[in-house]
């Protein structure tokens, strides 16, 4: 997101590799406590609103994560 960083934003991340279901729960810690992370299973994505900043790390960790395996 180009908003500053103590704007609190949405984002969509669509998954290729990774589960959003399975997600959640790894990212779910690192997301403040007043927003949300949803998982749509449908079209593997994950919603997640939280401050600009800390969107853009849990950015990083999904490119991370979201790899193809072996």
């Amino acid at each position: 997101p180009a908003a500053g960083g103590d704007r609190v934003v949405t984002q969509i991340f669509r998954l290729t590799y990774e589960s959003a279901s399975n997600l959640v729960p790894v990212l779910r810690p690192l997301i403040s406590p007043n927003n949300t992370i949803v998982a749509y299973p449908n079209n593997n994505s994950l919603v997640i609103t939280d401050y600009a900043d800390n969107l853009q790390r849990i950015a990083k960790v999904i490119a991370t994560v979201d790899v193809p395996a072996g």
